[in-house]
């Protein structure tokens, strides 16, 4: 049911002959328009009573003028569709209309203006509202919907370019262009699911002069308001377009500088260069520049001889387009010196060469100019072609053949061309062998009896880890003990201590590395050397009341020995006898007076000293035995003397003068020669009944009757072994009155 204007009756507006057409009014959304209705009567005499507006799209009136009642004072009524904005202005009859203001989209349409009048026909006015809704916006993308605005890119050189213009809403149908500049681009035009209208235009290859270039999108769809537009301006990355090594000198020389100049133009942004020097990068050596588009690096070079014969390469490259790469080179052609490398042969291994092995040695040379001279040293020497001694060199090669020790040490290979002499790296030739004894060591050791010395056997091995075995006189002292390692071969050090004759000879020194044993032992020779040792066996024989005789056995281990006897006679406190032999220990002495009792000092100088002092006792029979030689006198003799010694008579130990004792220039050592208690008790018999002690003292000592000659009597017929301080009492202590020092004359036998 149509509802309308409150006590107005609706009619049916079927009936439309009385209907006036008017033209089509434009109009853009957002302006006012004026849509006519004229009201003026049929008659003078008539007036308008009631104006309906209807849009004939809809049942209702949208705008009602109400006059019936006082028509002065016509009432208006506007539909909510118009609310506000519409306004019927009557004032003018013939020209009224109703004002809408502001257009909106939906007011497009056919509208019927129906006048009632009050006596006359009812008149119907048709106008048609044709609203402009204008594009609101232009939008630009690309490939993969990328909205583009202002500069875009960079885009590569030779790169294909799409770009898509959109106008969003408008209408009608608004009219989408490319332009650059003054002139219109052709484009594919199309709608979008939207319904937008798209132009798309395609480079199909952006050209350098394509930079910068300002595209301008534009979309109208009406002549009354401005078109509207959206533009992009084309940002490249190009190419670099040309390079060149500049200023490259002519002739090069190793320790020379070389500076070169490479320069580039037409690359946006500037080309980077870069420099290798065959495969080695250099660019760390140059200093790089741009003006403008164009890059220029500069190189500083020390030449060298490796780098004859490489290629110096200048790249230039827009470092956001890889295969943009220009490049300019130059070939080094660097003069120098000879450079020389000795290497041994392939098939040498230089760790593993032995005696008899070859040797080959080569000489890498580089040279240029080539050499013109090549030549080999050994030990800083030259070496010269000598095939008959198994020297063969030939061109750059040594050969030795069956080389020995002789072959081992440093050789280097030296080579000359016209700007010079050059030399190789010295080579250490190692040739192993087995041990060698090292000449000039020393083989002579002078050891004296009893005393410890370490002999050395140095020996000449590579390897060098050698074992050592001692051996003297068939017998081995140390087997198999491995040596110290020293410079080019190995020592062993023997602790020697000689403790009898049979001590003192040649010892031999054998020697075994892992290539084998040496072939001839090192030989040391141990002589005595020092104090020669005491005499040992002496024997009292051949005694008669005025003689005896006096032998010991020789001393082998001393060189060019002199023996020496000294009698004391216990009565007199004096020396009678004082014989030297420089033969043998062998002694006879004569002139004695009978039945007196005597000592004897037996001791041996060499050119190392004097040896410890032997004291004997002894006697001469008595006048009236008639057999002094008999065994009956002789055992006579020892009764004799044995009661003597048992009754200790005072007349005997008054007449003991003293006894000879021997103090060393140094400091006893710890060491007292004796002989054991069994030695001495069968001695005693066998020698009639003399006892021998060893003192280790180099000077005599007298000692006057003050000494306690009873203490030294009893001790003297011990039979026990004993030292110098148990010799004397130990409950006395000699004063300087007591000691005087005896420095008896040499008597020749």
């Amino acid at each position: 049911m149509n509802t309308g204007v409150p006590g107005i009756k609706i009619k049916s507006a079927s009936n439309l002959d009385d209907t006036t057409e008017f033209p089509e009014i434009h109009a853009v959304v957002g302006s006012t328009i004026y849509l006519p209705c004229p009201l003026s009567p049929p008659s003078s005499d008539d007036a308008v009573a009631l104006v309906l507006w209807y849009r004939m799209d809809l049942a209702n009136p949208i705008y009602t003028l109400d006059a019936r009642s006082v028509p002065s004072d016509a009432k208006h009524f506007s539909s909510k569709i118009l609310g506000s904005r519409a306004y019927f202005n009557i004032s003018r009859g013939a020209s009224a209309h109703i004002r809408l203001e502001p257009v909106e989209e939906d007011d497009e349409g056919e509208y019927r203006c129906r006048i009632d009048y009050k006596r006359g026909r009812t008149l119907n006015r048709l106008v048609k509202l044709n609203v402009i809704v204008p594009v609101r916006n232009v939008i630009i993308r690309g490939v993969g919907n990328v909205t583009y605005s202002g500069v875009i890119g960079p885009f590569t050189e030779g790169e294909r370019l799409v770009l898509i213009c959109e106008a969003v809403g408008g209408r009608p149908i608004p009219n989408v262009v490319w332009r650059q500049g003054k002139a219109v681009l052709p484009g594919s035009i199309s709608r979008n699911e939207q319904g937008w209208i798209r132009n798309e235009i395609v480079f199909d290859r952006l050209r350098r002069q394509d930079l910068l270039t300002e595209l301008l999108c534009q979309a109208s769809n009406n002549n009354f308001t401005a078109p509207v537009y959206s533009s992009v301006t084309i940002d490249l990355n190009l190419k670099p377009l040309t390079i060149q090594i500049t200023n490259p000198p002519k002739i090069l020389t190793a320790g020379d500088i070389l500076e070169l100049n490479c320069q580039s133009e037409g690359s946006k942004p500037p080309a980077q260069i870069t420099w290798t020097k065959g495969t080695e990068s250099v660019t760390h050596l140059a200093i790089h520049n741009v003006y403008g588009r164009i890059s220029v690096s500069s190189l500083t070079l020390k030449l060298t001889p490796d780098d004859n014969g490489k290629q110096l390469t200048c790249l230039a490259q827009n470092p956001h387009l890889p295969e943009s790469a220009l490049f300019d080179s130059l070939n080094l052609t660097v003069q120098f010196t000879p450079v020389l490398t000795l290497v041994f042969g392939a098939s040498v291994q230089s760790e593993h060469i032995r005696e008899g092995s070859d040797v080959y040695f080569e000489c890498n040379i580089q040279a240029n100019p080539p050499v013109t001279v090549v030549r080999w040293r050994f030990q800083s020497h030259m070496l010269e072609h000598a095939p008959h001694v198994g020297i063969v060199i030939r061109n750059h090669s040594l050969l030795l053949r069956n080389v020995t020790r002789r072959n081992r040490g440093v050789y280097q290979c030296v080579a000359e061309n016209n700007l010079g002499r050059g030399k190789s790296e010295e080579v250490m030739l190692r040739i192993q062998h087995s041990p060698i004894c090292i000449p000039r060591q020393q083989r002579r050791y002078g050891i004296a009896w009893h005393w410890k010395s370490n002999l050395s056997c140095a020996v000449e091995a590579d390897p060098n880890e050698v074992f050592f075995t001692w051996t003297l006189n068939n017998s081995t002292l140390v087997r198999e003990t491995p040596g110290v390692p020293i410079q080019g071969g190995s020592k062993s050090v023997l602790e020697y201590h000689p403790v009898t004759k049979t001590d003192y000879g040649t010892l031999l020194c054998h020697a075994t590395n892992a290539i084998g044993p040496m072939r001839e032992p090192c030989v040391m020779t141990v002589v005595a050397a020092g104090p020669p040792p005491p005499l040992q066996n002496c024997l009292v024989t051949n005694q008669t009341t005025h003689s005896l005789s006096v032998s010991c056995e020789p001393d082998e281990t001393s060189k060019q020995p002199t023996y020496h006897l000294e009698m004391y006679d216990m009565k007199g406190e004096q020396i009678m006898v004082n014989i030297t032999s420089r033969h043998e220990p062998y002694f006879y002495v004569h002139g004695l007076p009978a039945g007196s009792t005597f000592i004897v000092a037996l001791y041996t100088t060499t050119s190392k000293g004097r040896s410890e002092t032997v004291a004997l006792t002894t006697n001469t029979l008595i006048a009236n035995d008639k057999s002094q030689t008999s065994d009956t006198g002789n055992l006579m003799n020892i009764i004799i003397v044995s009661s003597l010694a048992v009754l200790g008579t005072l007349t005997l130990l008054a007449i003991v003068a003293g006894i000879i004792v021997f103090r060393s220039k140094a400091e006893p050592t710890a060491h007292e020669a004796a002989t054991t208690e069994t030695e001495l008790t069968e001695n005693s018999i066998k020698r009639n009944n003399f006892i021998f002690l060893y003192f280790h003292y180099i000077e005599f000592v007298h000692l006057t009757p003050k000494s306690a000659p009873d203490c030294l009597y009893n001790t003297l017929m011990d039979t026990h072994q004993k030292n110098f301080e148990s010799v004397l009492c130990k409950t006395h202590s000699l004063s300087e009155e007591d000691i005087e020092v005896i420095l008896p004359p040499v008597i020749e036998r």
